[in-house]
């Protein structure tokens, strides 16, 4: 694989996301924020596949969030990626919609 060029200001940001998460948010709305942050990114799949699973932002959106579950499509990292995302977007509206009651 080639390298990826990514601007400066698109790396800038994507590292204050990184710092944002490793002082240890115990928000699951920042930690989903964070990972809506690189799903939305123009950065290749295989980037936010790391940053998310390999970053250690799925682990942590999964020791705020009891029960949660997603299925893993196992295929490529643009479909995990969007598995999780998905999944993770519909725990969050889920629990702001209980919490609204």
């Amino acid at each position: 694989m080639g390298n990826v060029m990514i601007d400066e200001e698109r790396l800038k940001e994507l590292l204050l996301i990184e710092e944002k998460y490793s002082r240890g948010s115990n928000s699951i709305q920042s930690v989903f924020d964070s990972i809506s942050s690189i799903y939305y990114s123009d950065i290749p799949w295989e980037d936010k596949y790391r940053q998310i699973f390999e970053g250690g932002l799925c682990k942590r959106f999964r020791e705020l969030a009891p029960g949660f579950s997603w299925y893993d499509p196992d295929a490529s990292y643009e479909d995990d990626v969007r598995a999780f995302c998905w999944a993770a977007e519909e725990y969050v509206t889920a629990k702001e919609y209980v919490e609204s009651l």
